[in-house]
């Protein structure tokens, strides 16, 4: 999935997706959920599997 449809789908705008991306825009935790929810997942799920990447 492009990051358009995927921003569009969970009502994020595609500039903020990739301002987000890449590390130029902090991420709000309103948009954590709309990111993690397009990913059926929750924000503690979600940021899990960065933890966890990251060891």
């Amino acid at each position: 999935m492009s990051l358009n449809s995927f921003a569009f789908k969970n009502c994020i705008e595609p500039s903020t997706l990739s301002r987000i991306e890449k590390g130029l825009l902090e991420l709000k935790i309103s948009n954590l959920e709309k990111i993690a929810s397009g990913f059926k997942l929750t924000p503690a799920e979600f940021l899990k599997m960065f933890e966890e990447g990251e060891k």
